[in-house]
């Protein structure tokens, strides 16, 4: 098995600890303090030629005994001859009572139930002719009580009938509870909180059912790039924007540390949510596109920044330069990025080829966008402190009044359309869903700006802010840097991302929770374990048998426990203290106690399994290899470490640390459970009877209780 675990075992059991290849472990400073150096591992081994064919060991692990079909089974006994005669009989009942329904009301009670219970399919004909009738008969809504009119809504909208849905808000409720979560409108309370208007704008692009997942992503690209926008409109200095450009530019997560607290939350919602988009699209399409995603964030930021520079110098572009920068910083070309990703499938190489250029569909899109928000919020904008507008800029340039300068940008938007409306047509390797969006986009804005600024303002009199629509895994986990992904097979790119996206999205609850920055300690926990996987790699390959003292050093981390507990202290620690990071980075002795444990434990369980397939020597044979004793011999030794380990534990309990005893009990609780899943040998792999008898007894099987 391989759990996993970081640097060296107190020398009161094992002395002179000498590794053959040095685990190095880079500390951490405090929390709100200095960052970590970066965390690098240099492999000294020349890859291999994509001539040379790659051996590769296999585990040989056995399929997972939780089967579909055995789940499925469970405790089922409506099954035979029997019930299939009772069903079929049910089925002609339902289907008479459904002909025979006289009152309304009882026929949509009827479908409900089927509905609930998942056997409507069986009454397709029957129910349509129900509804039918319903939607038909025009009945006085007043005379309806709550139950039925919401239960004929409801059940008529999800059939596709063309009722109004003034009342519906089911999508709105999910969105609203995301952005709660996501603590940013609290957070940042000089930011707009416009939710409901940016999932409005998707809802124009593109409303047909089977692009849910498109409105879903979209709603949370607008948000996040209206709370951007705000960062550098309204908040943000000079000084502090150029920061988070280049932090948005690096696209690495270490840059967060030199953000501005405010920033930082800003920083790493745009960085997890955006990374979590990549991996769905990797997951499920194999292809890479962060790299794209994070191009059209930086563009649009640099966009910002250029027009924060002309603010702070008082500087007037002329019109051309003004349309140059505006179509990028309206933020369509970062939406219809995403957008293509969203409704693309499959993503093809022409049309990543073409989207690194912003076509002419997105650039047509993106101004007529651009000059219809000038139009809908330039006063407002200018009021409160902004550069010029394409109204102002035109007017500074030309000497026209403001009405002349309203009815060029007019103009201007019509000459885009003509533009666009050309483009539609043309050939491109774009699907005609992405033009249909861009087109929409044009739509919408056009719709949302007509009577004012219909995004910020929300009512007339209220306008603020300018408006906006929206080979080695190692070193990449080392690094922390999603750049380092290229270099990676595809098969571990998977693996990295599903580990970066996960990682810095437990940072972010607590980064917005707790205004503590815990990634560079949790990357650091990562690469400490990734080195101990490499070092046992590195003996694999050469045929070396470490001493036990030497493999134990490298052991007690490999097995994860210190990478686990990390984790655990930060979930379970509130208020997090200086106090208790400065323990935590040097592995207290709780944790090497406590890993030591499930180590040996690990090893008594699983070594014969693991040597059969190939693997390094474990505790057993490493002691057997250094003594010449017998296997039951050294297994004797390694239960007496455990017993030493123990009695170690149960001092270092009572100590007086600066962690929770809740992160005490759970380091004890580690060693317990160890020795538990491996007590008939590997519980945790091979999935042997008795640990298949505790997850039936845990999960499964119901309790019963006395009375």
């Amino acid at each position: 098995m391989a759990f996993a675990l970081p640097s060296t075992v107190p020398t009161s059991l094992y002395t002179h600890f000498r590794l053959t290849s040095q685990v190095f472990i880079t500390p951490v400073k405090s929390i709100r303090g200095q960052v970590p150096h970066t965390v690098q591992c240099n492999i000294g081994v020349s890859p291999k030629t994509s001539d040379e064919k790659i051996v590769r060991r296999s585990a040989n692990y056995q399929p997972p005994i939780w089967d579909f079909d055995y789940v499925q089974s469970l405790n089922s006994k409506y099954v035979g001859d029997k019930y299939v005669t009772r069903a079929a009989k049910l089925k002609e009942d339902v289907k008479k009572m459904l002909t025979e329904v006289a009152d309304p009301l009882d026929g949509l009670e009827i479908i409900d139930d089927l509905q609930r219970l998942g056997v409507f399919y069986h009454f397709e004909e029957e129910i349509k002719r129900v509804l039918e009738s319903i939607y038909n008969c025009k009945r006085d809504g007043n005379e309806e009580g709550l139950h039925a009119t919401s239960l004929k809504f409801r059940l008529l909208r999800q059939h596709g009938y063309d009722v109004p849905q003034g009342t519906s808000n089911g999508v709105l409720k999910l969105f609203t509870k995301w952005w709660n979560r996501s603590c940013l409108g609290t957070k940042l309370s000089f930011a707009r909180d416009r939710l409901v208007e940016n999932f409005l704008w998707p809802i124009g692009q593109n409303f047909k059912p089977q692009f849910s997942n498109f409105r879903r992503n979209m709603t949370v690209v607008n948000a996040l790039i209206t709370v951007v926008d705000d960062v550098y409109d309204v908040y943000g200095t000079l000084d502090e924007l150029e920061i988070f450009t280049n932090a948005i530019e690096r696209w690495d997560i270490s840059a967060m540390e030199q953000l501005p607290d405010y920033m930082k939350i800003c920083f790493l919602a745009v960085f997890n949510s955006i990374n979590e988009m990549g991996y769905e699209t990797l997951t499920e399409q194999d292809v890479h596109i962060i790299p794209h995603l994070q191009k059209s964030w930086t563009d649009m930021c640099k966009a910002y920044l250029k027009e924060a520079k002309w603010y702070y110098s008082g500087y007037k572009p002329t019109l051309e330069e003004y349309m140059s920068n505006a179509w990028i910083s309206i933020a369509a070309p970062t939406m219809l990025t995403h957008a293509y990703f969203l409704c693309t499938n499959p993503i093809n190489m022409e049309g990543l080829d073409w989207l690194v250029e912003y076509p002419n569909i997105i650039r047509w899109s993106a101004i007529i966008l651009r000059l219809a928000d000038d139009l809908g919020t330039s006063p407002d904008e200018m009021k409160r402190g902004d550069i010029p507008k394409s109204i102002q800029c035109y007017m500074h340039e030309t000497g026209a009044s403001e009405e002349d300068a309203r009815d060029h940008i007019k103009y201007l938007i019509g000459k885009t359309w003509e533009k666009m409306n050309e483009d539609r047509f043309a050939d491109s390797p774009f699907s005609q869903t992405l033009v249909e969006i861009a087109m929409n986009l044009a739509r919408v804005s056009q719709c949302m700006y007509l009577y004012g600024d219909g995004h910020a303002a929300q009512e007339s009199a209220l306008r603020i802010p300018k408006s906006l629509l929206i080979h080695n895994v190692v070193d990449p986990t080392s690094m922390w840097d999603i750049s380092a992904m290229e270099q990676l097979p595809n098969y571990m790119k998977i693996c990295f991302l599903a580990l970066f996206n996960s990682i810095n999205e437990i940072g972010y609850e607590i980064v917005k929770e707790q205004d503590a920055n815990i990634i560079p300690y949790l990357r650091k926990v990562w690469a400490d374990l990734c080195k101990t996987y490499l070092n046992e790699a590195k003996w694999y390959y050469s045929g070396y048998t470490p001493t036990l003292e030497e493999y134990m050093s490298n052991a007690w981390i490999s097995i994860g426990a210190p990478t686990m507990l990390t984790h655990g202290y930060f979930l379970c620690t509130n208020p997090i203290n200086t106090d208790g990071l400065d323990w935590l980075v040097k592995y207290p002795n709780i944790m090497r106690w406590s890993a030591t444990v499930l180590r040996v434990a690990d090893d008594l369980g699983t070594s014969s399994d693991e040597m059969e397939r190939g693997d390094n020597p474990k505790s057993i044979q490493c002691y057997m290899h250094e003594t010449g004793a017998s296997e039951e011999d050294a297994r004797d030794h390694i239960k007496y470490m455990i017993g030493k380990t123990w009695e170690k534990m149960n001092e270092e309990r009572l100590a007086d640390p600066p962690f929770s005893k809740i992160l005490v009990e759970i380091a004890m609780n580690i060693a317990r459970v160890s020795q538990c899943m491996y007590q008939y040998g590997d519980g945790h792999s091979t999935q042997g009877q008795e640990t298949k008898d505790r997850v039936l007894a845990l999960f499964i099987n119901p309790v019963p209780l006395e009375y």
